[in-house]
């Protein structure tokens, strides 16, 4: 038998997989979302979730790093053209971190009557003038559909609906 190593490195794994998390929980709940080609990554955002009325960028990065028992947040330094981009943008625009299983733990197992995902996702909305070197996911922020409603219900609160 021949043994052959996947094409991706673990980085281009974990790139692949946040955006797939994302993916499957707008899924979940009845919302499309597009996302950005790598190559036109121009606004610091992977993936656009098409709300009603307007879509909703998301910047999603995927980590090994967890929480400990006593961290409240997880922390990435914001580089300058993130900020650069993000300031960029007149409406929301949000934060993700996928969390996936250390070493060789699986990140997925496939029982018998169900496949368990052993991840999770947190989240924070960018805000740029606020914005100090790194930007910080708290563990009371985690992604679920309850997310999506909040998500959209902010995103519309910027718009003047349209009178009959």
């Amino acid at each position: 038998m021949i043994t052959v190593s996947p094409p991706l490195s673990d980085k281009g794994r974990k790139a692949r997989y946040g955006v797939s998390y994302l993916r499957n929980v707008c899924a979940n709940a009845g919302y499309n979302i597009e996302e950005i080609s790598v190559d036109e990554d121009n606004q610091a955002v992977d993936a656009k979730i098409g709300f009603v009325g307007a879509d909703l960028r998301i910047q999603v990065k995927c980590t090994q790093r967890s929480f400990t028992v006593t961290e409240e947040h997880l922390t990435w330094t914001v580089e300058d053209h993130w900020r650069k981009k993000w300031s960029e943008n007149v409406l929301p625009c949000y934060f993700l971190a996928v969390q996936v299983p250390a070493g060789s733990d699986p990140w997925i197992d496939h029982l018998d009557a169900q496949t368990v995902h052993n991840t999770s996702a947190y989240w924070t909305r960018i805000d740029v003038p606020s914005l100090g070197t790194n930007i910080a996911v708290k563990k009371n922020q985690r992604l679920t559909e309850t997310t999506l409603h909040e998500w959209q219900n902010h995103l519309l609160q910027h718009f003047t609906p349209w009178s009959a």
